[in-house]
C-alpha cells in the first residue's frame, strides 16, 4: 500500500454541519506514513473560509479505517474541553491498496461532521440488582450456558464452570467470563450507560458508590 503521496497533506472540504443552508470550508491536515491504515490529523476551519483568525479552533486526533467502509475517529478539542471516539460508516469504501483523492475527501468530511456535531446524549440508568451467593459472577450469552429444551441442547453444569475457573482454564471452553475477587457475596446494583437510546456499556457496582 506504499504511495508517492506526501506524508503530510491537507484536505479541504465544504460542509454544513449545523444545517444552516450555508456551506463552510474546513481543513483536515493529515499525517500518514503512506502504508498503514491509520493517520493522525489536525482539524480546523479553513483559511480559505475568509473568517477572522479568532475563528480558528483546532481539534487533534487520529483516524483508522478498520474495514473499507468503517472508520474509527478519536479526537480532542482543547478549546471546548471535549474528547470523543466514534465509529463511522462510509457510504463508499476506502480503496484496499491505497486511499484515493476521493477517499481522503470522504474521510476528511466524516471527521469534520463528527468534530462539529453535538456530543451524544448519555444517560446513566439503574437496571436492577444481581444477587451473588457463590462469590462468582458469570458474564456471557445465555445461549452458551443454559439448556434449550426445544433444541435438545443441554446446559453447562455449575461444577464444570467452577472447576474450570479453579484450574485457570477458560470457563468450560465457552466464550464467557467468570469474575470473582470482588469482596464476596451480596446484592450488587447494575447500571447501564445509554447513548441516544442504545445501551453501550454495562457496569456492576461491587462497592457502595459515593454520594
Amino acid at each position: 500500500m506504499a504511495t508517492d503521496r506526501p506524508t503530510s497533506f491537507t484536505v479541504t472540504v465544504d460542509a454544513d454541519p449545523f444545517d444552516s443552508g450555508q456551506m463552510t470550508a474546513y481543513d483536515v491536515a493529515f499525517d500518514w506514513d503512506g502504508e498503514s491504515r491509520h493517520a493522525s490529523f489536525v482539524f480546523d476551519i479553513s483559511e480559505s473560509a475568509e473568517l477572522s483568525p479568532a475563528s480558528s479552533s483546532p481539534a487533534h486526533g487520529w483516524v483508522t479505517w478498520l474495514t473499507a467502509a468503517r472508520l474509527v475517529v478519536a479526537w480532542e478539542h482543547p478549546e471546548r474541553d471535549e474528547s470523543r471516539a466514534s465509529t463511522i460508516e462510509l457510504d463508499d469504501p476506502v480503496a484496499d491498496d491505497e486511499p484515493t483523492e476521493e477517499d481522503w475527501k470522504a474521510i476528511a468530511l466524516a471527521i469534520t461532521l463528527d468534530v462539529m456535531s453535538d456530543p451524544p446524549v448519555i444517560t446513566w440508568k439503574y437496571l436492577g440488582n444481581v444477587e451473588v451467593d457463590s462469590g462468582t459472577l458469570l458474564v456471557g450469552d445465555p445461549a452458551y450456558v443454559l439448556p434449550h429444551a426445544e433444541q435438545g441442547k443441554p446446559g453447562v453444569d455449575y461444577a464444570d464452570l467452577v472447576l474450570s475457573r479453579a484450574a485457570d482454564r477458560p470457563a468450560a471452553k465457552l466464550p464467557v467470563v467468570l469474575v470473582d475477587n470482588f469482596g464476596g457475596d451480596g446484592s450488587f446494583p447494575v447500571y447501564g450507560d445509554v447513548e441516544d437510546g442504545e445501551l453501550y456499556r454495562l457496569s456492576v457496582a461491587f462497592v457502595e458508590p459515593e454520594e
